[in-house]
């Protein structure tokens, strides 16, 4: 993205935050009612079955089309008889044309560009224009598309973003980059420690992304040990109460530390089922 087109950017979202206090525009929310949707991996899910946990507990949670389950080209013998929707992941374009082909059993991709060596440089500074590209070609094949783009590409288009929340909200990225998906998620895990700016985080791009696409899911991310710190499925459990208004699910990860995440250390999937516990506890399930 060049400079021009970054003021250009930066400008515009100005505007929509301006529209947006003033209550010009009207902010559109996500029922509360609604039963939650979820992303999940199925190496994640796998942690979790691994857990002591109460019995139907993972299967009411996830058991069902609301759920989209992250799969490889081998689905797990254990995963066959479950009724979730199934997706690839992809870290950029160029893999996706490399590898995609034309996948049978699959509801759809997801792609995930993030400041990391898995997104070539190009596909950073322009993420709009090669989710657009990635749309197309997913949709070619008459699959889906979920487009879950990282926050720290903050880090990719400005010299000194600051913090990387606000940084990103500035940029307006999420109204354009929304236009080519069928679901959005917002990477808001990494703010888990600071309630405030995670739920700020969360209005803001919500409303950008209906901005750009009134018709997409949007989801918000939750994560047992966002970049390895310690957090309570207690404090993940108020975190959802306090955003489950403006969106219709979360993206719960429970990484592993690895390549992917080299400062999440090792997973914490009791986090999960403390979460998981409370919401059927609150018949939020």
């Amino acid at each position: 993205m060049n400079p021009s087109a970054i003021r250009r950017a930066l400008l515009l979202t100005s505007l929509i935050t301006a529209l947006l206090t003033s209550g010009a525009v009207r902010v559109l929310t996500a029922p509360s009612h609604a039963r939650l949707l979820w992303i999940v991996a199925s190496s994640g899910l796998k942690r979790l079955e691994a857990t002591p946990h109460p019995a139907g507990l993972l299967h009411q949670a996830f058991d069902h089309a609301g759920t989209w389950v992250i799969v490889g080209p081998r689905l797990p013998a254990w995963l066959a008889s479950w009724r979730c929707r199934r997706v690839f992941s992809f870290r950029s374009y160029t893999a996706m044309q490399k590898r995609l082909g034309h996948p049978t059993g699959i509801w759809g991709v997801l792609f995930d560009p993030e400041n990391w060596p898995f997104t070539p440089p190009i596909e950073r500074q322009d993420v709009p224009g090669y989710t657009a590209r990635v749309a197309r070609l997913v949709h070619a094949r008459g699959l889906r598309l979920i487009v879950t783009p990282g926050t720290d590409l903050a880090h990719s288009l400005l010299p000194r973003p600051g913090n990387q929340f606000r940084a990103f909200v500035r940029l307006g990225l999420a109204r354009r980059i929304a236009a080519a998906a069928d679901v959005y998620e917002i990477q808001s895990q990494g703010a888990e420690n600071h309630p405030r700016l995670f739920a700020w985080y969360i209005a803001q791009e919500a409303a950008q992304v209906r901005a750009g696409n009134p018709h997409a899911t949007v989801l918000a991310g939750l994560s047992t040990n966002p970049h390895g710190l310690r957090v309570t499925g207690a404090e993940v459990f108020r975190e959802v109460q306090a955003t489950r208004h403006l969106v219709q699910g979360y993206w719960l990860n429970v990484p592993q530390g690895g390549p992917g995440c080299p400062t999440c250390g090792r997973a914490q999937p009791q986090v999960a089922i403390q979460l998981l516990e409370s919401l059927r506890a609150k018949e939020l399930l």
